[in-house]
């Protein structure tokens, strides 16, 4: 069974069964590039992002995964961000 979530301002409420959870929000981010390094973490990011909206997270609101073609993993790629 996948547990239901309500978001709420600043907290949300994971049920499973008839445990229910309540936590602050934890905001995560990911982003990565399409060259070098980066360029094998699409696989695994997808798996990672439709794992975090399973248990509860909203694309946009607590998580946010960006994609950016042409890019590395290295600082000068970063700061473009």
């Amino acid at each position: 069974m996948l547990p239901s979530t309500t978001n709420k301002k600043r907290s949300k409420e994971v049920k499973i069964g008839f445990l229910t959870w309540r936590f602050k929000i934890i905001k995560i981010y990911f982003d990565f590039g399409t060259v070098g390094l980066d360029g094998t973490y699409e696989p695994f990011q997808a798996r990672l992002d439709n794992w975090l909206h399973k248990v509860g997270y909203t694309e946009g609101f607590d998580c946010l995964s960006l994609k950016f073609e042409g890019e590395d993993h290295s600082e000068a790629a970063w700061q473009k961000r």
